[in-house]
């Protein structure tokens, strides 16, 4: 919705009544922001920038050096100026100040360029020493460390680019981060392509264009481990693939896998552009796919509280959100190639099916117990590879023994399920055991672990009842109403459940062992027992 391709502008008068109405249906706005600002004199951020000499300049340091991008002939903002801070500000308050965007989603700022280096030589000569290294990886294209980006001699505040690339969108995600947090007051979604190891305390990431292949699929599992061990937990690739055409058998298994990328976004290129013929939002395939991509997607919503439990974890200890089974059983040889399996924290395996017309995946399983995560049934075969049958409208999800995930009632947006009621998922292990927690908050206050603004409940079950402990209570605005209660790997058939001392109604399925109570109206910030005999 940018004027011309231009960053902080907007094309349509109406965007604004259209993000008004997102707002009030519980929706979010993210706004694209690349650095490069167009050479147009009418433009508020050009003005701002050239007066303040806030521009990367050429070798020479006598002019901005201008590069291409979208919008044409561009420079490009010095993150490490010393008044980068109050001009990126201004920039993102005369667009705030009419779209209240609620995040912002940094592209191409590694920095990208449609030509190498600059419009003119990077140097006169073009013998400038940092421009033509002695050494130069043979990997990159046309064997340039300037191709498809700026100059390595060029100028900015803290010396040559040459020194400062790979902290480009990194310096720009970290001033944008103390920017949002001035304007708005509240926490800001941020996206940025270019990171660099530390820019997790600051934002997210996706993983860059990638196409709409079974291939890709399967390889963005690898990429998304690999960011959650830089520390960048928010992270995924674009479901169904930036290029190209995604078939609806690729979109549903892409959802399928997306659904548990900590950042999950359908993001493809404009249909005009090359190599692009159809659009990818579910609402383009058949009816019969939107309900399979539904169900995904319900089923993402209610693992939420989960999901954000480890976000916190990964804020206080540095834990990865998404983790190889190796990181969990370093002793079994076998885990050390799987590349193709992953977890979600220490309680949920996910084995996703990532070939074309296949409809079984081969997963391994760890010598543990192991629960499929729809019907609680235990699996009987461990520390083996076992064949699963994976039809189209499935994917495979199981649950740890000796775990305890807090789930919640889904609704069409965040805003909506946060305020539904919670579950508990507790499969026991083979004493009987099982233990979790949960981090709450509203969502949006700064700092709220600092500040002491959250929740954090941990639960237990030994010896055939189920307690919680409240360690911190600090949100209190909203009720956290338990409704939903299930018990996954109890052999002996309970004959009476009791809720704070009181009967319960319950079923108990025979042939998966699960206990269900799924009538409750307790609270969460309440001290809670369930105990069954």
């Amino acid at each position: 919705m940018m004027k011309d391709r231009q960053s902080w502008t907007f094309s349509h008068s109406d965007l604004v009544s259209t993000v008004h109405n997102l707002q009030l249906n519980g929706q979010r706005y993210v706004n694209i922001i690349n650095p490069g600002v167009a050479l147009d004199k009418s433009l508020f951020a050009y003005r701002e920038g050239l007066a303040a000499g806030i521009f990367i300049k050429n070798h020479s340091g006598t002019r901005p050096l201008v590069g291409k991008v979208w919008p044409g002939e561009v420079v490009y903002p010095d993150f490490s100026h010393p008044h980068i801070y109050d001009y990126w500000y201004s920039c993102a308050y005369n667009l705030y100040k009419d779209i209240p965007f609620d995040g912002l989603w940094l592209d191409m700022n590694e920095p990208a360029n449609f030509v190498s280096g600059c419009i003119e030589d990077c140097s006169l000569t073009g013998s400038h020493p940092k421009d033509q290294p002695l050494f130069v990886p043979k990997r990159l294209t046309g064997k340039s460390l300037f191709n498809q980006t700026i100059c390595p001699s060029a100028r900015q505040h803290l010396g040559l680019h040459f020194d400062l690339h790979n902290l480009y969108g990194h310096m720009q995600l970290v001033v944008t981060n103390k920017v949002c947090r001035a304007l708005k007051g509240k926490r800001t979604l941020l996206i940025s392509r270019s990171t660099f190891p530390g820019s997790g305390h600051y934002g997210g990431h996706w993983t860059g264009d990638n196409c709409s292949t079974f291939t890709d699929l399967a390889n963005s599992i690898s990429a998304v481990l690999d960011f959650n061990l830089f520390g960048i937990p928010l992270v995924g690739a674009d479901v169904g693939g930036f290029f190209n055409t995604c078939s609806e058998e690729l979109l549903i298994r892409w959802m399928q896998l997306g659904a548990f990328y900590p950042f999950m976004r359908n993001h493809n290129s404009h249909p005009t552009e090359a190599g692009v013929s159809e659009p990818q939002d579910p609402g383009s395939y058949s009816k019969d796919t939107q309900a399979i991509l539904a169900d995904i997607v319900a089923v993402r919503y209610s693992l939420l509280p989960y999901l954000y439990t480890l976000m916190y974890d990964s804020h206080t200890k540095g834990a990865p959100v998404v983790r190889p089974l190796f990181m969990l059983y370093p002793k079994d040889k076998k885990t050390y190639v799987i590349d193709e399996q992953f977890m979600w924290g220490s309680t949920l395996l996910l084995s996703p099916c990532l070939h074309e017309g296949e409809t079984s995946v081969s997963a391994y399983f760890p010598y543990d117990i192991w629960y499929d995560f729809f019907t609680g049934e235990r699996l009987t075969r461990v520390g083996t590879t076992i064949q699963l049958p994976t039809p189209l409208h499935s994917t495979n999800i199981h649950v740890r023994g000796g775990s305890i995930l807090v789930t919640q009632t889904p609704a069409r947006n965040t805003k909506n399920s946060r305020n539904n009621p919670f579950g508990l998922l507790a499969a026991l292990d083979s004493n009987h055991i099982a233990r979790g927690k949960l981090y709450w908050d509203d969502g949006e206050v700064l700092d709220p672990v600092q500040t002491k603004q959250y929740n954090l409940i941990r639960f237990s079950v030994e010896e055939g009842c189920l307690t919680t402990t409240i360690d911190m209570l600090g949100y209190t605005k909203y009720s956290m109403k338990l409704k939903l209660v299930q018990i996954f790997g109890l052999y002996v058939p309970p004959e009476r459940v009791l809720v704070n001392n009181r009967p319960a109604s319950f079923t108990f399925t025979e042939d998966h062992r699960v206990l269900q109570l799924d009538k409750l109206d307790v609270s969460l910030m309440e001290p809670l027992s369930i105990s069954w005999s």
